[in-house]
């Protein structure tokens, strides 16, 4: 706030000095007649004014003054914001949230988390943690199912995908979370995806990794 208020300071001290250079009228003629000492009294109170124009302009100035040491030579550069305002941009990402250690796989237990390559990805990337099945409206603990194919066949092939404890068919789960999952992608801007491996959606062949692979996301399997 302090920063702020110092700039609409420097902005009201720029307007004030333009004003009052426009009311001193400039350079004075030499052939003009001299001036009386009510014009000099009022040539002096703006000469003062001037100064503390100046000097309160300084004092802003050097509110901006940032050295940047990442050149070799340490010299010093003119920002109007720090430079440590400014984080590099990072590109998110899809990553199966079992991947990150969260309890959404079909068993309900906690999975183990992948922390190199978590590790190895945040330097990189935003993720943005997903799990089409329960997108899909699955619950977990769920159906321990397989995908007996690929993604492709399901959606262009009417390839069934069968829960083996209860023999309900379970696709158009597995496609509607698929879909979600498209839309968060899209939302958020992601270009990759980081999918758990054997699952019957996640995996790069399997339903999910199909429709995200079909806009061009690029998928990589985790195994």
């Amino acid at each position: 706030m302090a920063f702020f208020l110092a700039v609409l300071a420097f902005v009201l001290v720029l307007c004030l000095h333009s004003s009052l250079q426009f009311a001193s009228g400039g350079v004075v003629d030499s052939q003009e007649e001299p001036a009386s000492n009510a014009d000099k009294e009022t040539a002096h109170g703006i000469n003062w004014l001037f100064e503390a124009s100046y000097n309160i302009e300084g004092g802003v100035a050097s509110l901006w003054r940032t050295v940047d040491m990442s050149n070799a030579g340490g010299e010093t550069e003119d920002h109007l914001f720090p430079v440590s305002d400014f984080q590099t941009y990072h590109e998110p990402v899809l990553i199966s949230a079992c991947l990150l250690g969260i309890p959404c796989r079909w068993h309900g237990r906690r999975p183990k988390k992948r922390e190199a390559l978590i590790e190895r990805l945040k330097k990189k990337y935003v993720l943005v943690p997903v799990c089409p099945e329960q997108l899909g409206g699955m619950p977990t603990p769920r159906t321990s199912e397989k995908l007996d194919g690929a993604g492709a066949q399901v959606l262009d092939e009417g390839l069934r995908i069968i829960a083996p404890e209860t023999g309900r068919d379970v696709t158009h789960l597995h496609i509607n979370g698929a879909h979600y999952t498209l839309e968060i992608a899209e939302v958020v801007g992601a270009r990759r995806a980081y999918l758990k491996g054997g699952s019957p959606s996640c995996d790069r062949e399997a339903v999910t990794g199909e429709v995200l692979r079909r806009r061009g996301i690029k998928v990589i399997r985790v195994p």
